[in-house]
């Protein structure tokens, strides 16, 4: 492909390959800056898959300094159902006037601007002025959504205000406070899930792919507890209960035993660990489950396939101090980096503890609850005012859609999304970005 023009069909099989199977960066590499040096244009979806293959080789201590540009950016963030959630959240006027109205809108976690920067550009479109407040409860993420406007939206980006804080601190005093109307926003938006860069950056602690402090904190300045005082923090009973509550866990109760069986016991010296010193590393809290999950399922006469693993079994034996000093050090590099490669083969267990823990150290289930049950949908709302709410988790969806169905009963609010299953994404977008595929979108109208 270097030496020629590269047609379009073959830009799309050589991206579909790089998404189904391995290939170096090197060459991944080249193929983009061909393909773009041809003059075929290259969509955000194709820069996206480029980008995210590279991420898994470029880890980054620091996700500002893994971007070099607001394009880079935008590239490796794609925001989930970004056309339905436009749709609900900034509708088309019925009349020319009410089009050219001024609208005054709040994204109520900015993240990384995806949302925000397409809704610019769809006011430009329209010829619509919009004013937006952008709130996000991380520095970090409001610092690169504003790079990432001023990027996008050139001299747009003025119309955007940036506030750190929490969605559940809307309120008419905050709104004042920004020079926005008190009582007459025209939408509210709301985005419960997490940017990319969070879960890509292993420092932040979210991902179980990489070896990361157990952080969890989307405000690491206010929130003082982590995910780690949790883990190691917390009783069985405790830990089972969040795991159940936050993420529907079926084997809470096992994982929770092992993982404070896990954090009591005695390492070697080899392993640099005191006794009774807990789980301190994301790598760590995933081996805990994993052997948890694999003793709950042997108990019950399955199995998870681990035991087959012969790189899990030398893991065991690195692992565990009374095996682990009769492996030299040589072997145990060999072994481990054998472990770390192989495709994590259950993700579910890991994934939903993990979920449940960042759900508990960042109290969303409580800052949803103060949001809705607030002045938000009501006074911050002017009347035709939308509050517009992008759930991820069973939990927390289930919370949106009972207390959206109270404001439809109390006779304030009328419901422009289905009852039972809200907004799904569509096969396609689920295929291109498999992080919407737990996805529902709900949305309410305030009518008096």
């Amino acid at each position: 492909a270097a030496g020629r023009v590269v047609s379009r069909r073959e830009t799309l099989l050589m991206i579909t390959w790089r998404r189904h199977a391995p290939m170096p960066c090197t060459f991944a590499r080249r193929m983009l800056h061909v393909v773009q040096g041809q003059g075929i244009p290259v969509s955000s979806s194709v820069s996206w898959v480029h980008c995210r293959g590279l991420s898994r080789k470029r880890h980054k201590s620091s996700t500002s300094s893994a971007l070099a540009s607001g394009q880079e950016l935008a590239s490796l963030h794609v925001p989930v159902m970004p056309d339905e959630v436009l749709d609900l959240w900034l509708p088309k006027g019925a009349t020319v006037q009410e089009t050219l109205r001024k609208k005054h809108l709040v994204d109520g976690t900015i993240g990384l601007g995806g949302h925000t920067s397409a809704m610019i550009k769809l006011a430009g479109q329209r010829s619509t002025p919009v004013k937006i407040l952008g709130l996000d409860r991380d520095g970090d993420a409001l610092s690169l959504a504003h790079e990432r406007i001023q990027s996008d939206c050139l001299q747009d980006a003025m119309r955007v205000e940036f506030h750190r804080g929490s969605f559940a601190d809307i309120s008419p005093g905050l709104l004042e406070q920004q020079g926005f109307p008190s009582n007459g926003v025209d939408g509210i938006f709301i985005d419960l899930g997490m940017n990319s860069l969070q879960i890509d950056d292993s420092s932040r602690g979210f991902t179980f792919r990489r070896k990361g402090p157990l952080d969890m904190r989307f405000d690491r300045i206010s929130t003082k507890s982590r995910a780690r005082d949790v883990v190691n923090g917390y009783s069985a009973k405790e830990l089972a209960f969040i795991f159940r509550e936050h993420s529907d866990e079926p084997l809470s109760e096992e994982i929770a035993a092992y993982i404070v069986k896990w954090r009591k016991e005695k390492f070697g010296r080899r392993q640099q660990r005191k006794p009774n010193d807990g789980i301190r590393t994301t790598l760590e809290l995933r081996y805990a489950i994993e052997e948890a999950v694999e003793q709950a399922m042997m108990a019950k006469g399955g199995g998870v396939g681990k035991s087959s693993d012969p790189a899990f079994k030398k893991f065991r034996q690195i692992w565990h101090h009374s095996n682990g000093r009769t492996l030299p050090q040589a072997k145990k590099t060999k072994y481990m980096k054998q472990f770390e490669e192989r495709r994590l083969r259950h993700p579910n267990p890991v994934m939903r503890v993990f979920q449940a823990l960042r759900i508990e150290v960042n109290s969303e289930i409580d800052q949803i609850a103060m949001l809705l049950q607030g002045s938000a949908p009501t006074t911050c709302l002017g009347i035709g005012g939308r509050l517009v709410v992008l759930a991820f988790h069973p939990g927390e969806d289930d919370l949106v859609r009972q207390e959206m169905a109270r404001l439809v009963e109390c006779g304030t609010h009328k419901l422009l999304t289905p009852e039972v299953d809200g907004v799904r994404p569509t096969q396609k977008e689920i295929k291109f970005n498999g992080r919407s595929r737990t996805a529902r979108l709900r949305a309410i109208e305030r009518i008096r």
